[in-house]
């Protein structure tokens, strides 16, 4: 019968995945302090003793609960109305955020542009392409820089955010069935980005009807409910058994998912923040185009 001493092979990478193991530990510790999300990636986050125990549960509520308390202190920087509609729908929908003459401008220099590096993703058949708006390209763009810098526009989105620092924005386009490639695209699936707040706001450039995808939202997702709390403990002690997404703490949602958290049947609307939110599954097999300008906060970095 083979025997393992302690200078063959196998006693040395056991020993050497102790010490890593060992040297991470502290950063996993940190990562349960701060914005981790992934179970997979964490074994604390990941620990069914801790989750047992309300690990998961308790990161989410208090990241709830820090995000209103900054909301209040940033109240003054929407009015009562936003607020209110926020609160209940956990999503605004500004028509008109421009005059006409500054959008036309704007669409129009966003569409000439070509001065900065554009990166891509691919998920499924979709591709996503986004260029950063850095200062450079905000001085070449002095239409987005406008938006970007206007005070009501900023201070709303600072307060959906509760964060005063600047979002980062860029120009994004998205093509719709442009690859062929039998795998779903995974955003075309109801689903929430993280276990804690975050806010994303877009501009569209031209008009969305269905079959260039607007987004699809489920109103009032992102209220912390008590059927809420028991299906983020339910999902804390499954993940090993779900997709490759919610193991990485971005939780698709099923129909199942979506009756037992009692919510409303999906809407179609423009501007998303901290909820559950897809692009509508019947464009798998439609090609089209969207061009926007999008902007995103994480709710819980430095404010």
């Amino acid at each position: 019968m083979p025997t393992v001493t302690p200078d063959s092979p196998t006693a040395s990478s056991a020993a050497s995945s102790v010490r890593r193991r060992l040297l991470r530990a502290p950063l996993w510790v940190l990562q349960v302090l701060h914005l981790s999300k992934s179970f997979e990636d964490n074994p604390l986050l990941g620990s069914r003793l801790l989750n047992r125990l309300g690990l998961h549960v308790v990161r989410v509520v208090l990241a709830h609960l820090v995000t209103r308390w900054r909301a209040w202190l940033l109240s003054p920087w929407a009015s009562a109305g936003d607020r209110r509609a926020f609160r209940q729908q956990g999503y605004l929908v500004v028509p008109d955020v421009l005059p006409a003459n500054a959008f036309d401008t704007l669409a129009a220099e966003v569409r000439a542009f070509d001065g900065a590096e554009a990166r891509e993703c691919v998920q499924g058949d979709t591709v996503n392409r986004r260029t950063p708006l850095d200062p450079a390209a905000r001085e070449a763009l002095p239409g987005c820089r406008a938006l970007l810098e206007d005070r009501e526009v900023r201070g709303l989105l600072q307060w959906a955010a509760t964060t005063l620092r600047p979002p980062l924005a860029f120009v994004e386009q998205v093509f719709h069935a442009r690859q062929q490639d039998d795998r779903p695209d995974p955003q075309k699936h109801l689903h929430a980005d993280t276990f804690h707040p975050t806010m994303k706001a877009w501009l569209f450039l031209e008009p969305v009807p269905l079959e260039k995808g607007p987004f699809c939202f489920i109103p009032g997702s992102h209220r912390l409910t008590w059927a809420r709390l028991r299906w983020e403990y339910r999902r804390s002690l499954g993940w090993r058994q779900a997709d490759r997404y919610s193991r990485r703490g971005s939780p698709r949602l099923t129909e199942a998912d979506r009756q037992s958290l009692g919510l409303p049947e999906p809407v179609l609307t423009f501007l998303r923040a901290a909820m559950a939110h897809s692009a509508p599954e019947r464009l798998q097999d439609v090609a089209a185009f969207r061009a926007e300008m999008d902007a995103a906060f994480e709710a819980l970095g430095d404010p």
